[in-house]
């Protein structure tokens, strides 16, 4: 849902350069402690991408 609320994309494929899903497994969950899948996101998502138009192409409307 905030990939269409924000027209925002994450490339899944991207997220192997950074060893994010081995990271994440192991990674214990104090997330309050740390910052690694905050600032991954951060430079990984990217806004404007998913527009009303292409969902509407899908059958879909953006927003839900």
């Amino acid at each position: 849902m905030f990939g269409s609320i924000h027209g925002a994309h994450l490339d899944n494929k991207s997220l192997d350069k950074y060893n994010f899903f081995e990271k994440v497994t192991s990674c214990g969950r104090k997330c309050s402690k740390c910052n690694y899948c905050d600032e991954l996101a951060r430079n990984l998502i990217v806004f404007g991408v998913v527009t009303p138009e292409g969902l509407e192409d899908m059958g879909l409307k953006m927003g839900g």
